[in-house]
Protein backbone atom coordinates (compact mmCIF):
# COMPACT_ATOMS: atom_id res chain seq x y z
CA UNK A 1 0.00 0.00 0.00
CA UNK A 2 1.23 3.49 -0.85
CA UNK A 3 1.16 5.57 2.34
CA UNK A 4 1.24 9.15 1.15
CA UNK A 5 -1.20 11.72 2.45
CA UNK A 6 -4.07 9.55 1.26
CA UNK A 7 -3.47 5.76 1.37
CA UNK A 8 -3.88 4.07 -2.00
CA UNK A 9 -4.24 0.33 -2.54
CA UNK A 10 -3.25 -0.89 -5.95
CA UNK A 11 -4.94 -3.93 -7.43
CA UNK A 12 -4.62 -5.57 -10.82
CA UNK A 13 -6.84 -8.01 -12.69
CA UNK A 14 -4.68 -9.91 -15.17
CA UNK A 15 -5.85 -12.76 -17.36
CA UNK A 16 -4.99 -16.21 -16.07
CA UNK A 17 -2.30 -17.23 -18.57
CA UNK A 18 1.00 -16.24 -16.96
CA UNK A 19 2.47 -13.79 -17.72
CA UNK A 20 -0.18 -11.33 -18.89
CA UNK A 21 1.81 -8.88 -21.02
CA UNK A 22 -0.87 -6.20 -20.51
CA UNK A 23 0.04 -5.75 -16.83
CA UNK A 24 3.38 -7.54 -16.43
CA UNK A 25 5.53 -4.41 -16.36
CA UNK A 26 3.29 -2.71 -13.77
CA UNK A 27 3.20 -5.80 -11.54
CA UNK A 28 6.99 -6.05 -11.58
CA UNK A 29 7.13 -2.79 -9.58
CA UNK A 30 5.98 -4.72 -6.49
CA UNK A 31 3.46 -1.99 -5.59
CA UNK A 32 0.33 -4.10 -6.04
CA UNK A 33 -1.25 -5.25 -2.79
CA UNK A 34 -3.79 -7.50 -4.49
CA UNK A 35 -3.80 -9.40 -7.75
CA UNK A 36 -7.22 -10.67 -8.92
CA UNK A 37 -6.33 -13.29 -11.53
CA UNK A 38 -9.18 -13.90 -14.01
CA UNK A 39 -9.82 -17.64 -14.28
CA UNK A 40 -12.66 -17.19 -16.73
CA UNK A 41 -13.03 -16.30 -20.41
CA UNK A 42 -9.95 -18.37 -21.30
CA UNK A 43 -10.24 -22.03 -22.30
CA UNK A 44 -6.70 -22.87 -21.14
CA UNK A 45 -7.31 -22.07 -17.50
CA UNK A 46 -11.04 -21.85 -16.96
CA UNK A 47 -12.09 -24.59 -14.53
CA UNK A 48 -14.87 -25.87 -16.80
CA UNK A 49 -12.51 -26.11 -19.79
CA UNK A 50 -9.06 -26.87 -18.36
CA UNK A 51 -10.13 -28.59 -15.16
CA UNK A 52 -8.30 -28.36 -11.87
CA UNK A 53 -4.92 -28.96 -13.52
CA UNK A 54 -5.46 -26.06 -15.93
CA UNK A 55 -6.27 -23.68 -13.08
CA UNK A 56 -3.49 -24.91 -10.79
CA UNK A 57 -0.80 -24.71 -13.48
CA UNK A 58 -1.41 -20.96 -13.82
CA UNK A 59 -2.34 -20.32 -10.15
CA UNK A 60 0.99 -21.72 -8.97
CA UNK A 61 2.87 -19.42 -11.36
CA UNK A 62 1.02 -16.30 -10.15
CA UNK A 63 1.36 -17.07 -6.44
CA UNK A 64 5.05 -17.97 -6.77
CA UNK A 65 5.94 -14.87 -8.80
CA UNK A 66 4.18 -12.38 -6.46
CA UNK A 67 4.64 -13.71 -2.89
CA UNK A 68 4.25 -10.23 -1.34
CA UNK A 69 0.84 -9.69 -2.94
CA UNK A 70 -2.45 -11.30 -1.99
CA UNK A 71 -3.59 -13.32 -4.98
CA UNK A 72 -7.34 -13.74 -5.54
CA UNK A 73 -9.01 -16.46 -7.58
CA UNK A 74 -11.09 -14.55 -10.13
CA UNK A 75 -14.27 -16.37 -11.14
CA UNK A 76 -17.37 -15.52 -13.14
CA UNK A 77 -20.43 -15.16 -10.89
CA UNK A 78 -22.71 -16.01 -13.81
CA UNK A 79 -22.25 -17.39 -17.29
CA UNK A 80 -21.80 -14.86 -20.06
CA UNK A 81 -23.94 -15.79 -23.10
CA UNK A 82 -22.03 -18.34 -25.16
CA UNK A 83 -19.57 -19.17 -22.35
CA UNK A 84 -19.52 -21.83 -19.65
CA UNK A 85 -17.27 -20.16 -17.09
CA UNK A 86 -19.43 -20.30 -13.97
CA UNK A 87 -17.97 -22.85 -11.51
CA UNK A 88 -20.58 -24.88 -9.64
CA UNK A 89 -20.50 -24.18 -5.90
CA UNK A 90 -19.78 -27.83 -5.01
CA UNK A 91 -16.82 -27.99 -7.40
CA UNK A 92 -15.51 -24.72 -6.00
CA UNK A 93 -15.87 -25.78 -2.38
CA UNK A 94 -14.65 -29.39 -2.62
CA UNK A 95 -12.15 -29.30 -5.49
CA UNK A 96 -10.88 -25.85 -6.35
CA UNK A 97 -10.69 -24.03 -3.00
CA UNK A 98 -8.81 -26.73 -1.05
CA UNK A 99 -6.07 -26.53 -3.67
CA UNK A 100 -5.73 -22.78 -4.17
CA UNK A 101 -5.91 -22.10 -0.42
CA UNK A 102 -2.60 -23.92 0.03
CA UNK A 103 -0.74 -20.87 -1.32
CA UNK A 104 0.52 -18.71 1.56
CA UNK A 105 -0.53 -15.57 -0.33
CA UNK A 106 -4.04 -16.77 -1.18
CA UNK A 107 -6.22 -13.71 -0.66
CA UNK A 108 -9.73 -14.96 -1.43
CA UNK A 109 -12.15 -15.14 -4.32
CA UNK A 110 -12.94 -12.31 -6.71
CA UNK A 111 -16.33 -12.69 -8.39
CA UNK A 112 -17.10 -10.89 -11.64
CA UNK A 113 -20.62 -10.33 -12.85
CA UNK A 114 -21.34 -7.96 -15.72
CA UNK A 115 -24.73 -7.14 -14.19
CA UNK A 116 -23.48 -6.52 -10.67
CA UNK A 117 -23.07 -8.92 -7.79
CA UNK A 118 -25.58 -11.67 -8.54
CA UNK A 119 -25.74 -13.36 -5.17
CA UNK A 120 -23.31 -16.15 -6.11
CA UNK A 121 -21.09 -15.12 -3.19
CA UNK A 122 -23.97 -15.69 -0.79
CA UNK A 123 -24.14 -19.33 -1.96
CA UNK A 124 -20.55 -19.89 -0.83
CA UNK A 125 -21.47 -19.65 2.89
CA UNK A 126 -17.91 -18.77 3.79
CA UNK A 127 -17.12 -16.71 6.89
CA UNK A 128 -15.57 -13.88 4.91
CA UNK A 129 -15.85 -10.24 3.94
CA UNK A 130 -17.35 -9.24 0.60
CA UNK A 131 -15.97 -6.20 -1.21
CA UNK A 132 -17.92 -4.50 -3.97
CA UNK A 133 -16.19 -2.56 -6.71
CA UNK A 134 -18.57 0.23 -7.59
CA UNK A 135 -17.80 0.82 -11.23
CA UNK A 136 -16.45 -2.54 -12.37
CA UNK A 137 -18.99 -4.66 -10.50
CA UNK A 138 -16.32 -6.77 -8.85
CA UNK A 139 -17.15 -8.71 -5.72
CA UNK A 140 -14.22 -10.06 -3.76
CA UNK A 141 -14.73 -12.65 -1.06
CA UNK A 142 -11.70 -12.30 1.18
CA UNK A 143 -10.02 -15.20 2.90
CA UNK A 144 -10.33 -15.68 6.63
CA UNK A 145 -6.80 -14.44 7.25
CA UNK A 146 -7.18 -11.18 5.30
CA UNK A 147 -6.95 -7.96 7.29
CA UNK A 148 -10.23 -6.24 8.07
Amino acid sequence: MYRGRTPVRLTATPRCAYPDWRVERALQTGLFERIHVRFYDDAKCSYNSGGLSGVMEQWNKWTAKYPRSEVYLGLAAANVPGKNDNVHVKALYYDLLPNVQKAPNYGGIMLWDRDGCSGFGEQLSLPARIHFGSSLFLCAVASNHANA
